[in-house]
Formats: structure tokens, sequence, C-alpha cells
């Protein structure tokens, strides 16, 4: 199959080296002396047009001068190759590759600065995201009502999943509720954490916006304060209130003093980062609900996260007190 893709691409089979990937497979190479990212997503996940969707959009985005990884168009000039197999599908998308590395609670520019280039970023991304109309003839992209379990389904075996699925569902329901008001909603990247994007002399470049959609711009918020809370470094998940507290409300007010410089979002939109933050704690327990409290799971500061977290959600409890 890579063969396949070094044709398409202009680079040679040796030259492309798997990275992983979690819900994707990602390769890099090189063309030319620079490296690209290689993205392989099976149809099973993402259809060809929502893939279209997407690459659109951040083109605009790039072509607006927004700190992003351009998408490359293949040997033939498209965005998008598709590779058909024995095992289905697969479409194939590369993007430049972002400069610098990734950022954490143990890197030295982890701290205001980064935070305040982070909440400029994000505003940049919707100022653009106000205007952007897809070119004619694409599709749009997915809403925010978008299933992010269609291709990791809940694991209805663990106890407490119901619980959780459960609690998601009224969450949910009460976004479904909420004006799409102008200004305030829009394509967002929905994921746009610490691990979404690279550092380069105090400068980020975002990538991965595999899962961008139409949504309400505080949930790009609600990503970043809760994962810098949350997950400041991988290996070590906050389950303490008050530390988790702490880390938000350090992270939110340069975050939102970057934002402020390209954007500016309603007060009544920031009141809702509480229920956006709620639903990606949600979300993220059932999503790690098997891998950090199973059997298996060897590791103390996971599965007391698990442990935490089904606790208080089921109690109703906030895993942080924010001051908006």
């Amino acid at each position: 199959m890579l063969e396949y893709v070094a044709k398409r691409y202009g680079t040679k089979r040796e030259a492309i080296r798997k990275l992983g990937g979690f819900e994707n497979i990602v390769y890099k190479f090189t063309r030319g002396g620079q490296p690209y990212i290689l993205r392989v997503t099976h149809d099973s996940r993402r259809t060809v047009g929502e893939i279209e969707a997407e690459l659109d959009w951040v083109h605009d985005l790039a072509n607006h001068g927004v700190s992003v990884a351009r998408p490359v168009p293949s040997e033939r000039g498209t965005l998008l190759e598709k590779m058909e197999t024995e095992q289905g599908t697969f479409l194939l998308s590369v993007f430049e590759e972002a400069p610098g590395g990734r950022v954490d609670a143990k890197h030295p520019a982890w701290g205001p600065d980064l935070f305040t280039e982070w909440g400029f970023v994000t505003g940049q991304l919707h100022a653009c995201a106000r205007d952007y109309e897809p070119r004619t003839g694409l599709p749009k992209r997915m809403g925010h009502d978008m299933n992010i379990f269609r291709s990791q389904p809940i694991p209805e075996h663990m106890p407490a999943a119901p619980m959780l699925r459960d609690r998601l569902i009224s969450i949910e329901a009460q976004m479904g509720a909420l004006p799409k008001a102008a200004g305030q909603f829009g394509m967002s990247h929905r994921d746009l954490h610490h691990g979404n994007f690279h550092v380069q002399n105090g400068k980020i470049v975002a990538f991965d916006f595999d899962d961008c959609g139409y949504d309400f711009f505080i949930q790009d918020i609600a990503m970043a304060v809760y994962y810098a809370s949350i997950m400041p470094t991988w290996d070590a998940p906050v389950s303490d209130l008050a530390q988790a507290s702490d880390n938000a409300n350090r992270f939110l007010e340069p975050f939102m003093k970057g934002y402020e410089r390209a954007y500016s979002l309603d007060q009544s939109s920031m009141k809702l980062l509480p229920l956006f933050v709620e639903k990606r704690r949600c979300e993220l327990a059932i999503i790690l609900l098997e891998p950090w409290g199973g059997a298996a799971q060897q590791h103390a500061g996971k599965r007391e996260w698990i442990e935490r977290n089904i606790d208080s959600i089921k109690r109703g409890e906030p895993c942080m007190l924010l001051d908006i």
C-alpha cells in the first residue's frame, strides 16, 4: 500500500515511516527535502465528503494567515486520494509538518505566554469561521451533535457505562436546546489541546482537524481549559478538584487575553463554559473507562482519575470550579 502512497505523493517507499495514530494511521515522509505528514483514514470512520469539507476549511484558514498545518495536494493536484483495498477504502490526506514540537507542563515554554498564544490562535480560528462558506458543491462538515463513538463504541459491559452515557445524553440535550447565535457558532477545531499543536519560538501551529465541525465556539475554549487543567502532563491526570480549579483559572486568564486579541464571545457564551467542560469530562470518562479502569490497568494515577470521575459525575459534582 505504501508503494501506492509513494507514487501519489512523489516520494519513495523507504522515505515513509509510521508515527502511530489513535483513530487514524499517521506517517511521515520527505519530498524535496521537506517533511510532510500523511494521515490514513478508513471510510468507516470518515466519509469522502466529511474529509473534503475538513480540508477545504483548513485550506481556507491557511490562506487567511491562521497558523495551521496546510493541506498538501498529491501529484494529481487533489487534497484527497482514495485507496481501494480488500479491507475497504482508505482515504489519504497530507499536511505540511508543523515546525517545533509538542509541549506540556514539564516543558519550559508552559506558562502564561504560551496560554496567551493558544488563546490567540483559537480566536483567529473563530474570526475566520464566522465568515467561512464551503466552496460550491462541497458538503458541509458534521455538526456539534456528531457521534464521537461512531468508531469506538461505548463499553456497555463496564458497570459505570450506563450512568456515564445517560449523563452525556442529558448534557447533549441541554446543548441541543441552545440558540445558535450569529458570531457564537460556526466551524470549530473541537479538539485543540496541547497534543494537537506544535510550538516553535513561542508560536503555535495547530493541526489534527479530524474532529472539526460546526459547533458553539465555546467548545474550543472548553477543550483548551479542560486539557490544560486536567491533563497538563499526559502521564499524570489531575483528580483533585482544588488543583484542577487552580490550574484552570491560572490558564483561563492569559488564554482569554490572547483570544480577545482576535475575537470576542458574548458573556452568555462564556457562562456555558462549565457545561462544555463537563461534556468533555463525560466523553473522556467513557473513552478511558475500559483502558484506565479495567483489570489490566496498573497505573495508580489513571485508575484513581477514572474512579474519582465516575463518583463525582454520579453525584453531580464538577471537575473544576471556574472564575467566570
